[in-house]
């Protein structure tokens, strides 16, 4: 019995399916890695603790940052500013 030459194009060779596995792979690595950061920001999004171990003020976030760790660092950072002359 010969296979039909439809079914013998539709197959991949060695060489071709070996990529294709590891791009797979691959981008299925990224969705889990991607739906894992989500889900820890939605869940730290109004967490009250601060989630940097280091200080306000060589934090990224300070900016915008609202926890009470930060606005009595900011209130702290304006009372000790010597007046300009």
């Amino acid at each position: 019995m010969k296979p039909s030459p439809a079914s013998k194009e539709s197959r991949m060779s060695r060489r071709a399916w070996l990529p294709h596995c590891a791009r797979t792979i691959m981008m299925s690595a990224m969705a889990v890695f991607g739906g894992i950061q989500y889900y820890k920001s939605r869940r730290l999004a109004n967490d009250p603790n601060c989630i940097k171990l280091n200080t306000c003020q060589d934090c990224i976030e300070f900016g915008g940052c609202n926890l009470n760790k930060a606005t009595s660092f900011r209130a702290s950072k304006a009372h000790s500013k010597p007046a300009k002359s």
